[in-house]
C-alpha cells in the first residue's frame, strides 16, 4: 500500500522481515531507556534484559514497517502490535518513526494498514514517543500490565 506524503516522497507499508529487527531493536531499547525510571537502570543490566523482552514480543507479535519507495532497506517507521482474538483487542506494543519523517502520518498509515473501523479495541502497552499523540488522536487505551505480564514469560 503506497501513502503519499507532502514531501511528495511517497512510502510503501509492508510486513517486518527478520532482517529489520536488529534496527527495531536496537532503535526501540534505546528509547526505552530514557524513559523517566527506565534510564536509571545500568546499561548492563537494561539492554539484555530489554533485549528478551523485545525479542519475545517479537516472537508473538505483527511487525508493519514504512519505508520510502525508492529505499525498501531504509525503514521510517514501524509498528509493532499483538491481536488478542478472544478479547477482541489489537496490543500496540510499540511504534516508532525516524524524527525525520514524524508528522507526515506515518504512524497512521501503519495502523491504517491493519486496523479498519469498527475492528478491535486498540491497547497501548508501552509509553513509547508516539503514545500520547496515538492516545488523544485515536482514543487508544494505555495498559503497561500486558507488557509486565510477557516481562514476566521471560
Amino acid at each position: 500500500m503506497t501513502y503519499g506524503i507532502p514531501t511528495d516522497q511517497p512510502f510503501t507499508i509492508r510486513d517486518g522481515k527478520p532482517e529489520d529487527y536488529a534496527f527495531i531493536l536496537a532503535s526501540w531499547s534505546n528509547e526505552a531507556h530514557k524513559i523517566k525510571y527506565d534510564n536509571f537502570i545500568s546499561n548492563s543490566i537494561f539492554f539484555p534484559r530489554q533485549k528478551a523482552l523485545i525479542n519475545n514480543i517479537l516472537s508473538k507479535s505483527i511487525v508493519k514497517v514504512a519505508h520510502l519507495d525508492n529505499d525498501a532497506d531504509n525503514i521510517a517507521g514501524y509498528l509493532v502490535m499483538q491481536p488478542n482474538f478472544k478479547m477482541k483487542t489489537l496490543y500496540v506494543h510499540w511504534a516508532h518513526t525516524k524524527p525525520l519523517y514524524r508528522r507526515l502520518g506515518i504512524a497512521k498509515g501503519l495502523l491504517t494498514d491493519y486496523v479498519q473501523d469498527g475492528d478491535p479495541i486498540l491497547v497501548i502497552t508501552s509509553p513509547f514517543v508516539l503514545l500520547p499523540e496515538l492516545k488523544k488522536r485515536y482514543g487508544i487505551l494505555y495498559d503497561p500490565s500486558v507488557i509486565d505480564d510477557l516481562r514476566g514469560s521471560i
